[in-house]
This record gives structure tokens, C-alpha cells and sequence, in this order.
């Protein structure tokens, strides 16, 4: 364990469902530094709709860790995975045995086939931010993130055509509290237990134009320790020609004061300490 906890240095892809994860998983797969470990091979692929079915996927890696979806199919929610009173089964903050902390270094480990880091992408993993840094505190973090707005005009929009019965009813809207407890969850872990290991890609960045998707991409890579290297858009390509979407920042802005709240956590958790131990003595 402590050979892997000081050689393993994952790249993990984290990203709310809808979010341009597998894109974004597909893109820095071409990357020297990097060995995907997915499923099948990261080719993108869309429905009869237009909206791109999830491809780039590393589900494979932690079986253990997978939910069960039978109570979302009873409701019809199954999209939904971080509805209230669905975290208990995926949330997770640390390892619950140092046996259980070797098994899921080992399933990683077992995949590889280079020397190359890890590349993975499981939104799930989204809500074990904790978890993988109690396993590995090398491993790094790309959370790629979509406007509120334009996540729930597509999402909706698929969920609603995409023929696995999802129901979504105006009076018992649920799709933002999904979103919404997702991001704030893993933003706030990632400060909490990733701090200075994670970065953050932008959805609409990527579709502007190539120049900036290049320099997103760059920046990310830069900012978890890859080197230099010119991504082939080429995925991109079909948005950059799209017209350009007027944006209000629908409930991104409650996102903003995180860094500041874990900081000012941390700093009365020292001083508390200090004054207990002060007394103590």
C-alpha cells in the first residue's frame, strides 16, 4: 500500500451527468503523459436526438463502489443519483479498512499497461473526492463544468426523449437540486480534501472557439502537472460555428464563497485547538 500510495498519481475527470465529462475524457486521453482505463474505446457517439451518449466511461474500475439503481427506477429518477435521499449510497469520505484502501489502489494498478498515469472518469467520483485522497494523495482532479442553464435545457431535454421512462413533472422540479447539490458537494470536497490538486474546465470554454478551448485545455493540464502538449479538438469542432448564447449565471454564484468558507473553517478549527490545548496544559 505504501508503494502504490507513493507511485500512483491518477488523473481523475469529475463532472455532474450532462456535463461534457466524457469529451473532456476522450481530448486529454491523447495526452503522452496519460493512459486512459476505460471500458471501450473513447470514440464519441450521440442518439437519434443529437445528445451525446456517455463514452470515455471507467464504471469498470470500481464495481464495488456501484450504486444501486433500483429505487430511482421505481421513481423514475434514475438520472437524478444526488437527490437527497440518494447520497447515502454513493457518498463517500475516506476508506473503511486499510483492506478496502489497498483493494481499490489495487484495481487501478491491475488496469495499467504503461507507465503512463491513470486517466479515469466515473461521475461518480464525483462524491468520493474524500475518498480517493485517503487512498491516494497523489492522485489530481479535473472537475469540467456546464452553465446551469444550458445543463437543463439539454439534460431535460434528453431525459425527457431518451426512453428509459425518466419523469419529470413541473410540480416537482428536481433537476436543479440534483445539479446544484452535486457541484456545491464536490466543490467544497475538493477544497476540503484536494486542495491545490484539482482545476476546473468550463463546457462553454470548449464550444467558444478553438483558441479557447486550447487554452483551457492547456491550463488544466498545466495546473495538474502535465506537460505541454497541443490537444486535437477536432470533437469540438461542430460548436464553433454555433451562435453565440446570451448567459445569466442561473445559481453558479452560490459556488463562489467555497474556498473562502473551508479557509475560515480550517483557521477557527487551529485556533479552537490551540485554546483547548492551551487550557490542557
Amino acid at each position: 500500500m505504501a508503494r502504490l500510495r507513493e507511485d500512483l498519481a491518477p488523473v481523475f475527470i469529475i463532472g455532474a451527468n450532462r456535463s461534457g465529462t466524457s469529451v473532456v475524457s476522450s481530448i486529454f486521453s491523447q495526452h503522452p503523459d496519460l493512459e486512459g482505463l476505460y471500458e471501450s474505446r473513447p470514440v464519441s457517439r450521440s442518439d437519434a436526438a443529437g445528445h451525446a451518449i456517455g463514452f470515455a466511461e471507467s464504471m469498470h474500475v470500481w464495481k464495488t463502489l456501484r450504486p444501486d439503481y433500483s429505487q430511482q427506477e421505481v421513481r423514475q429518477q434514475r438520472p437524478l443519483w444526488a437527490l437527497p435521499e440518494y447520497l447515502s449510497e454513493v457518498y463517500r469520505s475516506q476508506a473503511n479498512s486499510d483492506r478496502e484502501r489497498f483493494q481499490l489502489a489495487w484495481d487501478i494498478e491491475s488496469l495499467r499497461r504503461s507507465d503512463r498515469r491513470p486517466l479515469l472518469k466515473d461521475h461518480f467520483n464525483m462524491l468520493r473526492i474524500g475518498l480517493i485522497a485517503d487512498i491516494l494523495p497523489r492522485a489530481r482532479f479535473i472537475l469540467v463544468s456546464r452553465r446551469f442553464g444550458n445543463f437543463a435545457e439539454r439534460a431535460i431535454h434528453k431525459w425527457t426523449h431518451d426512453g428509459s421512462g425518466t419523469k419529470l413533472r413541473i410540480d416537482d422540479p428536481r433537476v436543479g437540486l440534483h445539479w446544484h447539490l452535486v457541484n456545491l458537494i464536490a466543490r467544497y470536497d475538493l477544497e476540503a480534501y484536494a486542495q491545490g490538486r484539482y482545476t476546473e474546465v468550463w463546457l462553454h470554454q470548449l464550444h467558444e472557439s478553438e483558441t479557447s478551448a486550447q487554452n483551457a485545455l492547456g491550463s488544466a493540464a498545466e495546473r495538474i502537472g502535465l506537460s505541454p502538449f497541443e490537444f486535437d479538438c477536432e470533437e469540438l469542432a461542430p460548436n464553433w460555428d454555433k451562435p453565440h448564447q446570451a448567459h445569466s449565471p442561473v445559481g453558479e454564484l452560490v459556488f463562489d464563497e467555497i474556498q473562502a468558507i473551508v479557509e475560515l473553517e480550517r483557521t477557527i478549527i487551529t485556533a479552537v485547538a490551540s485554546t483547548v490545548g492551551h487550557e490542557e496544559r
